[in-house]
């Protein structure tokens, strides 16, 4: 059905949004778009629930307007309509399918998560947990299955990078990204050639609908490295956050920063302060490490 049609056969509501209400019911629709992919997050099924990202487009998300109404759409007597938009006409109309009547999780209904705002900026949305009332089936590509009960943490090829919300998935990368992609893919040749095995990790932190991967992981020595394509202090510490967020889920024996050039020493100690190495392209060895005291061996 197309979604202008929909409003005209329920007569109300506002066509544009991704939460609103009907005037005269007790009805509140929310439409789960594919265009969220575009900024780091995707409503849909993970084992019984179905996670659904609040409205607001720009900056952190608030709990008002539409995201209070869902969120208190029991104590109001209200019920949550969901439906999926599962394509458009050739004049850019959606069409939208009804997956059935909703509630939020009385135990966890709803949790943090970080995506691009339109302006791609980082923020913090709203993740609703919801579940069908009454017997609403996962769609076959999604398929039900259990929730972890502890954080799912699995290796992957270094290609595989849906889902991270710190890269503006969909659209053209800035230059710092395609830097950053470059020296990980160059010092991934390096620790190949000098025989080691390297990969991904994929996290998935427990109950919220979202995934989060690491740029690269040292399986021969189990370190964990966050690669960013600028010297600033804001790069630096957004990845020294980034490690310290991974380590919690990551079995690790060091978290490396890797960069494109050697950063000041006063950056590198601000790493070392965390135990954090850093490592950085060198014409005459490849690569340079420089260790934190606390993960220097002993001779060295």
């Amino acid at each position: 059905m197309l979604r202008k049609d929909l409003h005209a056969l329920l007569g109300g509501g506002n066509a544009q949004s991704g939460i609103t209400s009907v005037s005269g019911t007790t009805d509140v629709l929310l439409f789960a778009t594919q265009s969220g992919e575009l900024f780091g997050y995707s409503d849909g099924w993970d084992g019984p629930f179905f996670f659904y990202t609040g409205e607001g487009q720009v900056g952190d998300q608030q709990m008002n307007r539409g995201n209070a109404a869902v969120l208190h759409h029991k104590r109001k007597g209200r019920t949550l309509r969901l439906f999926s938009e599962v394509g458009e006409t050739s004049t850019s109309a959606k069409i939208v399918k009804y997956e059935g009547a909703f509630e939020v999780d009385d135990d966890a209904p709803w949790a943090r998560a970080d995506a691009l705002d339109r302006n791609k900026e980082i923020r913090s949305v709203i993740v609703f947990r919801l579940s069908p009332v009454g017997h609403v089936p996962a769609p076959r590509s999604r398929p039900a299955k259990p929730v972890p009960a502890a954080p799912a943490v699995q290796e992957v090829p270094l290609e595989e990078h849906a889902g991270d919300t710190f890269q503006t998935s969909g659209s053209e990368p800035t230059e710092a990204e395609r830097r950053e992609a470059k020296l990980v893919q160059s010092y991934r040749a390096w620790l190949e050639g000098a025989g080691h095995t390297v990969c991904r990790q994929k996290i998935k932190p427990e109950g919220l609908g979202v995934t989060i991967y690491t740029d690269l992981f040292d399986l021969t020595t189990m370190d964990l490295v966050e690669a960013k394509g600028s010297l600033s202090r804001q790069h630096i510490r957004m990845a020294l956050g980034q490690l310290l967020d991974y380590g919690r889920f990551v079995k690790h024996v060091t978290r490396t920063v890797l960069l494109p050039e050697r950063p000041a020493d006063e950056l590198i100690a601000l790493l070392h302060a965390f135990e954090i190495d850093c490592v950085f392209p060198d014409k005459q060895l490849g690569f340079m490490r420089v260790s934190a005291p606390a993960n220097r061996p002993a001779h060295a």
